[in-house]
């Protein structure tokens, strides 16, 4: 099984991430556009915030996708793992 500083230590960066997800986030929405964008939807700076929101907004979407399977696969060898030692 996994000693107890390593699980420790996962926690840790499980916190660590989540508090990076919600500052992105926050950025994120820092970077939506605004009601004078809504207004003048043509103009160039409302097409770069809307351009530049969306682009950051896939990519986040896209690392935190990986991010979960990588800790769906992470459970899955754990749980396999742990059948195998109680088959024994």
């Amino acid at each position: 099984l996994v000693s107890p500083e390593l699980q420790r230590d996962l926690q840790q960066l499980r916190d660590e991430i989540q508090e990076l997800t919600r500052e992105i986030r926050g950025g994120l929405r820092g970077l939506e556009p605004a009601k004078e964008d809504q207004e003048n939807p043509n103009s160039i700076g409302a097409r770069l915030r809307r351009t530049q929101h969306g682009v950051l907004s896939q990519q986040f979407w896209g690392v935190t996708g990986r991010l979960q399977a990588a800790q769906a696969r992470y459970r899955q060898r754990s749980l396999d793992r742990i059948r195998r030692q109680l088959h024994i």
